[in-house]
């Protein structure tokens, strides 16, 4: 196995008992059954963690990551919310969405981007095929929000060792240079700005 990948999968097993408590409200209220988080650093340095452990190995063991849209350059993603559905890559529909939906029954992923300087955070929460829950991500999004709050705070108690960053410009390539993020049709803050002036 390629060393970087066996850390991120190493890494995510010593947390996933206390990731999987944290994710209890998700599925009792949202039915939500995985949560992702994503952290990328300009230099290529990044964290992923996954309440489902099962598939992230996989995710990871066939390299659905280099397919992979909240994974790329900082330079190349824009905050926001994002339905994953909606991201139009074949490579990423045709591998991560229909591997994830055929092996694993996860579905209707809908993504928050939080963004720095010199990185962003990826928050993804999926669900069931069957569940039909985007009335809830539009009308209930704020919780989904108070939760991500909760998990910045509790980041402190898992204790994550900058050891178990990986370097992802090795793992996925030129890809992670020139994908664009899964909020590439999102407004950037000029256009939103624009926007605001034309209002007025």
């Amino acid at each position: 196995m390629i060393p970087e990948i066996d850390i991120l999968i190493n890494n995510n097993k010593k947390h996933l008992q206390v990731l999987t408590e944290l994710c209890l409200p998700l599925e009792n209220f949202f039915g939500i059954k995985q949560f992702s988080y994503f952290h990328i650093q300009n230099n290529g340095l990044t964290l992923i963690m996954n309440s489902n452990q099962d598939h992230l190995e996989y995710y990871l063991q066939n390299d659905h990551h280099k397919y992979d849209p909240h994974i790329v350059h900082p330079s190349n993603i824009l905050p926001g919310i994002a339905l994953c559905e909606s991201y139009e890559n074949k490579d990423y529909q045709g591998s991560c969405l229909f591997l994830a939906r055929q092996m694993f029954g996860l579905d209707h992923g809908i993504t928050c981007v939080r963004k720095n300087v010199d990185y962003y955070h990826a928050y993804n929460f999926t669900t069931y095929t069957a569940n039909k829950i985007h009335r809830k991500y539009f009308n209930d999004f704020k919780y989904l929000e108070y939760f991500i709050n909760c998990f910045e705070e509790k980041q402190s108690e898992l204790c994550i060792d900058i050891n178990t960053y990986v370097d992802m410009t090795h793992l996925k390539g030129e890809e992670f240079f020139s994908q664009q993020g899964i909020t590439c049709d999102s407004f950037t803050d000029k256009q939103r700005k624009a926007f605001l002036d034309m209002l007025n």
